[in-house]
């Protein structure tokens, strides 16, 4: 992110701040903490935690984090993926030294109440319901969990109803002091606000704060799993089918060349082989597309599309034949042209400052250096055409995709 910077604050902890000249603050704090570092008993318990964050601290209740924020004009939100958790608060018109006083005790202070406990697990059951009644987010929930049966990064990150049963106020509390630590969190602050102004601020609210017991995490490990093939019929109006495999993470130099590959592939263009192929030539399904999602240490690559019933055998040779064309290879006109693409997406992504804050803030945590725009454009003009084809041909043989298909009855 342009003019990105890591202050390290006096008790240790490290912040991301960015002076913009917006008017529109932004300030937060992402945690190197997901449903991947869970334990079976604990699943579902990272998630847990991100809804109970802003029910209570020692200071505020409930109903005061609202005032502070909304009854302010202050957005509060969070959310939490399979590696991490972030909380945010975008204000128009910031009061900094209240939203870091704030954001500090929803951090470092939230008491978990047994009573609110108790209600949002009633408001994530109903959640999980919410999308159980999604077949189009099931699909991949369950595509996950027989890719990587005995993996926490297999699980869903809400957790099933029978495991946050089980969770104790003396459980969750020492999961939330286990990872909000130093070297595990980064604040976060992108604000018209000076440098020099914002670092007194979080050191005087953060003073007689010290970091949790230093306990480095540590993610489940994943194993290898076996090409496989399922079908289930369900009472839906479409039919729905993911295919996908097991493959590297952002770590791994091939990191690069996928995220280009996926792109011309089926990713977010018209011009991509499975939209051109299978929406514009043949009008067999109205959504089709490829994803590639990287962790640090591996990476799932899929395919998903709806569609009527009886186009089922018409999609899967579509998809074949894409990645055939393919793995035949690109050449450098094309290679020049992907590569302009996805250097205009990203700066596009640019322009929304929350999202881009965020990432940056997970890249850094993750890998442990910061990437500016311009070090980005950079490596992506560096991918070369070879690799890249070389790589076309490992990733897109078709043969070597797993298959999961929601059936619905046959209609026209």
């Amino acid at each position: 992110m342009k003019g990105s910077r890591i202050i390290r604050l006096t008790n240790g902890y490290e912040l991301l701040y960015v002076q913009s000249r917006s008017k529109i603050s932004f300030l937060g704090a992402v945690v190197k903490v997901g449903s991947r570092n869970e334990s079976k008993a604990q699943h579902g318990m990272a998630h847990f935690l991100e809804h109970l964050l802003f029910k209570g601290t020692k200071k505020y209740s409930a109903s005061q984090i609202i005032e502070q924020t909304e009854g302010n004009g202050i957005e509060l939100n969070a959310y939490t993926t399979k590696e991490d958790t972030s909380i945010y608060m975008v204000s128009a018109q910031p009061n900094l030294k209240k939203q870091i006083r704030l954001l500090t005790q929803i951090l470092f202070e939230s008491n978990f109440p047994e009573k609110e406990i108790k209600k949002e697990r009633a408001v994530i059951y109903d959640e999980i319901n919410y999308y159980e009644d999604q077949p189009s987010e099931m699909i991949f929930e369950e595509f996950e969990q027989k890719l990587l049966p005995n993996s926490a990064l297999g699980r869903p990150i809400l957790g099933t109803k029978k495991s946050l049963k089980k969770f104790t106020q003396k459980q969750l509390k020492g999961f939330h002091e286990k990872y909000n630590q130093k070297g595990n969190m980064l604040l976060v602050c992108c604000t018209p606000i000076c440098e020099q102004q914002v670092t007194r601020q979080f050191n005087k609210a953060l003073k007689n704060y010290t970091p949790f017991k230093k306990e480095k995490p540590k993610a489940l490990a994943i194993q290898q799993p076996s090409v496989f093939s399922l079908k289930r019929t369900k009472k839906l109006h479409q039919s729905h089918i993911v295919m996908g495999k097991l493959i590297f993470g952002y770590k791994d130099a091939r990191n690069w060349p996928m995220v280009l590959l996926n792109h011309y592939f089926g990713g977010n263009a018209m011009s991509s082989l499975l939209n051109m192929h299978i929406r514009e030539y043949k009008a067999l399904s109205y959504q089709v597309e490829s994803n590639y999602q990287p962790f640090h240490d591996c990476g799932l690559f899929t395919i998903y599309a709806s569609f009527d019933a009886a186009k089922q055998k018409k999609i899967e040779q579509q998809v074949k034949k894409c990645c055939k064309i393919l793995q035949k290879g690109l050449d450098d006109k094309a290679f020049k042209k992907l590569k302009k693409q996805v250097k205009a997406q990203f700066l596009f992504s640019l322009e929304n400052q929350a999202n881009n804050l965020l990432s940056t803030a997970k890249s850094y945590l993750m890998l442990g250096k910061l990437h500016q725009d311009k070090e980005i454009l950079k490596r992506i003009d560096q991918i070369d055409l070879k690799t890249t084809n070389a790589l076309a041909k490992e990733v897109f043989a078709f043969d070597s995709l797993s298959k999961l298909t929601y059936i619905a009855p046959t209609s026209t």
